[in-house]
This record gives structure tokens, sequence and C-alpha cells, in this order.
């Protein structure tokens, strides 16, 4: 298709100059031709947004990937030896204390294919559809104090989570997933410590 064509013809350009360079891409065309077109034109690092590990909450979102795709494209970047960085967003409206511990253990999945994964606070600027129609998707914004309006500061509460749980569940997952990383990255160095397996 065009895209395909574009994306083909960007690598071949890309490929004589002879630097490294960075996107962003969507998840669902991408192949694994695609990612091998991109590294031979020097594409060292990718990032995705994956947003949740749940697919009903990924539905709810509008959301067209899989988390199975996802995982595909992960598989694919670890053996051409291409970085990837996940991104999640934390909460949606549908998600649960469920969908939360779906979320931690689908992140330490992509870490352990080589992924990093970055996990933010969902925010609803104003002008988004989360912001416009908080009162459809069942969330109630709590502030409009915008220096809070970053990634890191729950300005709304859904269903299932007050602000102040959100700011807790957020710091419990990013912590854990800061020291399951580190781990991680010491195994491959060929550091163990006695209480890591």
């Amino acid at each position: 298709n065009t895209n395909e064509q574009r994306l083909l013809e960007i690598c071949r350009r890309l490929k004589t100059l002879n630097i490294p360079w960075h996107t962003n891409i969507h998840v669902k065309p991408m192949t694994k031709a695609h990612l091998q077109a991109m590294k031979d034109s020097h594409c060292e690092l990718i990032r995705i947004g994956v947003e949740s590990a749940n697919h009903t909450v990924l539905e709810g979102i509008k959301k067209s990937l899989t988390i199975e795709k996802c995982l595909a494209l992960a598989n694919w970047c670890q053996e051409l030896g291409i970085k990837l960085v996940c991104g999640f967003m934390f909460p949606h409206p549908l998600d649960t204390a469920e969908s939360v511990l779906q979320l931690k253990e689908t992140m330490e999945t992509f870490t352990d294919l080589g992924a990093y994964c970055d996990l933010n606070i969902t925010t609803p600027f104003p002008g988004t559809e989360l912001y416009n129609q908080a009162e459809q998707h069942h969330i109630h914004i709590q502030s409009r104090d915008w220096d809070k309006y970053n990634w890191r500061h729950a300005v709304f509460s859904t269903e299932n989570f007050s602000t102040a749980a959100i700011e807790e569940v957020f710091e419990l997952v990013k912590s854990s997933m800061i020291g399951y990383q580190t781990k991680r990255k010491l195994q491959k160095s060929g550091i163990r410590l006695p209480h890591w397996k």
C-alpha cells in the first residue's frame, strides 16, 4: 500500500545518509520486513504506545492493537537489534485492580524481551475526548491546576480509583518496574545478587 511504499522509500533515502535515527510507530501495520528495512537504514530505536495490558481497556480507549501483536514486534526488535520503548498509561476509565496486575505482569514480559517500559499517569488535557466527555467516560475531573497536568499527578478519579489511589498505584508499579528493569540489566551483565533469581 501507499504507506508501506512511503516507509520503504524513507528507509532507502535514510540508508544513504548513514546516520542513526529514532522514531515513533503504529504497531498494527508493522511487519518484521518493515523493521528489517528500518534496521538496514540505521534505525536504532522505536517507540510504541501500548497504553494498557487489558483487551477490554484497549477497546474502551479505541486502541486498535493487541498485546499479542505488540509482543511479536518486541520479539522482532530483539532479533534485529532495535531498541524498543513501550509506553503505558494508568488509569484508563475501565481499569480495575485486576487490570493493574495485568499491566505490571505485561510490562515485565516486555522487559524480558529487551524493551524499556515507561509508565505515566493518564492526563485528560483540555480539548481531548477524555476531558471534553468526562461524564460519558465515567471519570471526574478533580483539579484544574494546570501545573499538575504533567503525567505525574492524578487530576481525575474513576469509578474504581480515587486520585490518591491512582498516585499510590502509579508509584508502586513504577518503582516495581524500575527494580525489575535494574535486575534484568544486572543479570545480562553477569551480575547476580543473592536474593534475585
